[in-house]
């Protein structure tokens, strides 16, 4: 288990270093591991890459990654997130976890979760580090196994 870190209320958010970051990777792996059996582990670029792989490595699975966002190389904010290239075709037919920094709203995790079932993937779960609990965003994945490591309700 991760050791206790303070949250320092003045910056407004938790400012995290690489040891700890390690900490809450292997800490994501060992929550899923009695739980799941994916066949390939899917991190969505660019915070949930670093936890997916090191998911991946724990379970011994292969690794992909795929880019979400609502900004990227554009000015204004889409209004839902929009999936930057394919999804990994090792994925048609496959049992897939998807691994993300934070589940918010949900909308970052439906596009994923869209893109696996549309390519033929079964979603075996998803695995998030910090969950957002007042944004509802779990409510999208009713019917999905979700796992967070963090939760916040305000």
């Amino acid at each position: 288990m991760p050791r206790r870190y303070e949250v320092d209320p003045t910056k407004g958010v938790l400012e995290i270093e690489w040891p700890l970051f390690g900490e809450l990777s292997r800490a994501l792996a060992l929550k899923v591991a009695r739980e799941y059996d994916p066949e390939i582990v899917i991190g969505v670029a660019t915070a949930g890459v670093v936890p997916g792989a090191v998911v991946a490595a724990i379970l011994d699975r292969e690794f992909h990654s795929i880019m979400v966002s609502r900004r990227y190389r554009g000015e204004t904010v889409r209004q839902t997130p929009a999936v930057m290239g394919a999804a990994p075709v090792e994925g048609r037919g496959h049992r897939v976890l998807i691994v993300d920094d934070l589940l918010a709203t949900g909308g970052t995790a439906k596009a994923v979760v869209d893109l696996v079932e549309g390519l033929g993937g079964k979603v075996e779960g998803l695995l998030f580090v910090v969950e957002l609990n007042f944004l509802k965003g779990r409510e999208k994945f009713n019917g999905y196994n979700v796992k967070s490591l963090v939760s916040y309700d305000s």
